[in-house]
């Protein structure tokens, strides 16, 4: 019998796969726990360096969403509730990460966006704690930046809604980024203006 965890991984991992696929048909999303067997369920692995193997690997991840061989979104399950050692675990190990082996390919970690999911009714001192957690890994951001990681969410979810919060969650953020790269794309190359010549 799977665990808990594993039961809302699959389920949430299947719903992104399909739900994205209708929006941004570009992107892939692929998650652990899964069936064997179906094209998008894998161990996604972050990895130090550029060459993955046992003496380089980091951390497990649960749900990736990756578009031309980068990552974007990288959404973690905390069943087990608040618990900041383990999310820590989850942020640094995407965070000091060069790449993530997914299918035997490598897929460079530049600007990701991390989703933490934990199961809690978000009330009370721990659901005030996923506030402060989320503020305080920004502030840390800003100090130290991150090539990997640009935004960090600590979202706290009841067991029954945390498919349908972390489903818009990452739909979201999928249209920013396009929105992102549509502008950048349209903004004109900058020129450099000829300064004239002393005579």
């Amino acid at each position: 019998m799977e665990r808990l965890q594993g039961q809302m991984t699959k389920e949430i991992g299947n719903r992104l796969t399909n739900s994205v696929a209708v929006v941004h048909p570009d992107v892939t999303v692929f998650y652990d726990h899964g069936r064997s067997g179906d094209h998008n369920v894998c161990q996604p692995t972050t990895y130090m360096g550029r060459r993955y193997g046992a003496d380089a690997t980091l951390s497990g991840v649960d749900i990736v969403a990756v578009k031309d061989r980068k990552v974007i979104v990288v959404v973690e399950i905390e069943e087990g509730g608040f618990r900041p050692k383990t999310m820590l675990g989850d942020v640094f190990g995407v965070a000091l990460a060069d790449s993530m082996h997914i299918q035997g390919d490598r897929y460079v970690i530049e600007d990701a966006v991390i989703v933490i999911a934990v199961v809690h009714d978000g009330k009370g001192k721990k659901g005030e704690k996923c506030g402060r957690l989320e503020r305080h890994l920004a502030r840390y951001f800003l100090r130290q930046p991150s090539r990997s990681v640009s935004t960090i969410r600590v979202l706290p979810c009841s067991s029954e809604d945390i498919v349908r919060r972390i489903e818009r969650l990452v739909r979201l953020e999928l249209s920013k980024r396009k929105r992102r790269e549509t502008s950048s794309s349209r903004t004109p190359p900058r020129t450099l203006r000829r300064v004239p010549r002393r005579k």
